[in-house]
């Protein structure tokens, strides 16, 4: 994964809680219709997302990664450690995703929970890294998350039990569609191998039975040498690749190049877990946003 080597200082960042009410917004409401709105905390984008759709106005939901900043590097402000200190729940995705976040959580003395636990996680790896964190790109592990945090926060509100699991089902039946699109989307196409800049996507490649194939396995600002370009090209090459993806929250030069080395288009992936402002102003979510990223992928493939 990338830049899992940098050193653990400080903690994350808190991401404003939304003022915006489109689809996908972090909204939080300081009280509910029954009573005082809980503060929970996510490490991250598609887990605050979880924790709204679940929780609505009975959660406040504080998420410590900033829209459009990438979740690996982020530093928590005192203010916003304070923040972290006060949520009820912390929710957050394994101590090797955000080792910055893990390293404050573990001294919280309030409740915490590793969602990484409930997945259905594979032998995959990022290339530099022991294993691929990714597993929210597979709608199924959403899935099983969403469930891990109707239980939570039934337990610790067991009146709002009944509101919290009929939340939780509206969301799971969204993520099915999404999963059910995928499944459907790529039995039929000219190619079956995603190129992208970094090895994020490989649960989504893994549910779609797709082939993945990253520029940069390890890290994607890291500098390729001559020959490791020249290697990558004419595998591309032979493989007839027409687009190469990157991320939207990572710019990458090396992909230019070898696009064009290739004739081939470049086009943008969003992995979710840095989100931009303008894209939750839009009233862009993990369901939309998982339906554009097939949409590219579907048209960079060429299936029909």
């Amino acid at each position: 994964m990338k830049r899992l080597s940098i050193a653990v200082a400080v903690v994350l960042l808190a991401a404003a809680v939304g003022a915006c009410r489109g689809p996908g917004a972090l909204v939080g409401t300081k009280k509910s219709n029954d009573g005082e709105a809980m503060v929970v905390a996510a490490s991250f984008y598609p887990i605050a997302e979880i924790l709204q759709r679940v929780g609505g106005n009975s959660v406040r939901v504080v998420n410590l990664t900033p829209a459009g900043t990438d979740a690996h590097e982020v530093e928590l402000t005192a203010k916003q450690l304070q923040d972290l200190q006060n949520a009820k729940i912390t929710f957050y995705l394994g101590e090797k995703f955000q080792p910055s976040i893990w390293k404050a959580i573990a001294s919280l003395k309030t409740q915490s929970v590793d969602l990484l636990k409930v997945t259905a996680t594979s032998g995959f790896t990022c290339g530099g890294c022991e294993g691929d964190p990714h597993v929210w790109l597979d709608p199924a592990n959403m899935i099983l998350m969403t469930r891990e945090v109707a239980k939570r926060l039934s337990t610790a509100r067991p009146e709002l039990a009944p509101t919290l699991n009929s939340n939780a089902d509206t969301y799971v039946k969204e993520l099915s569609e999404v999963g059910n699109l995928i499944d459907t989307s790529f039995t039929n196409c000219a190619s079956t191998t995603l190129v992208t800049s970094h090895y994020s996507f490989l649960y989504f490649a893994a549910r779609a039975k797709l082939n993945m194939s990253s520029l940069a396995p390890g890290n994607p600002d890291a500098q390729l040498s001559a020959q490791q370009i020249e290697t990558i090209t004419q595998q591309l090459r032979a493989e007839n690749v027409t687009t190469i993806f990157s991320e939207e929250t990572i710019s990458s030069s090396v992909v230019a190049s070898i696009a064009k080395s290739i004739n081939a288009a470049t086009d943008v992936l969003q992995p979710l877990e840095g989100i931009t402002k303008a894209d939750l102003k839009a009233g862009k979510n993990y369901i939309s946003a998982q339906r554009d990223n097939i949409a590219r992928i579907k048209k960079a493939l060429r299936c029909s």
